[in-house]
This record gives C-alpha cells, sequence and structure tokens, in this order.
C-alpha cells in the first residue's frame, strides 16, 4: 500500500490508541477478588492469546510504518534559510 507521510503518521497515532486499548483489555481481563476467606476469580472476557497476537501484529505494523516514513526522511533534504550557529550563541 502506498501512502503519504501524513496518512501514516495519522495511522500510527491510531494504531497507537488501538494498541493502548487492547493492552488495557488484556491487563484487565483476568481478575482475583479476595474478600475474608471468599476467593473469588472472575474469568477474561476476551481470548488473552487473541488480544496478544492482535498486540503483536499492531506492534509489528508501526515497526513498518516507522521504518518507513524515517527512510523517507532520511533521503530528503529541506532548505531552511536559519543561522542556527548564531541564534544558538550565548547573548553577550
Amino acid at each position: 500500500m502506498k501512502e503519504t507521510i501524513s496518512t501514516l503518521l495519522v495511522m500510527e497515532k491510531n494504531l497507537r490508541g488501538r494498541l493502548n486499548e487492547i493492552s488495557n483489555l488484556a491487563q484487565s481481563s483476568t481478575s482475583r477478588s479476595r474478600w475474608g476467606d471468599s476467593d473469588r476469580i472472575d474469568e477474561p472476557t476476551y481470548d488473552v492469546k487473541k488480544l496478544d497476537k492482535k498486540c503483536s501484529d499492531i506492534r509489528k505494523a508501526l515497526f513498518k510504518i516507522n521504518r518507513e516514513i524515517k527512510t523517507v526522511n532520511a533521503s530528503v533534504t529541506v532548505e531552511v534559510d536559519v543561522d542556527y550557529d548564531t541564534l544558538m550563541d550565548a547573548i553577550d
């Protein structure tokens, strides 16, 4: 799939949000409660293996997007009319 850098950056942001959502589901999927002498375990709502696979797939996609953005950025040069050294000099 060919996309613009701007589109990839939006996709990356959305995928990071989705990864956080799924990670939170995985963490809260199983809970254990103790109250006095009773012990209660809530069964997972989602299959932990499927959640882990989805997280892994999203991480792979984020890696590929990030790699492509960095590859393109490494080959692009931009001309900017700024005297960085003078601007960063100490004030006398």
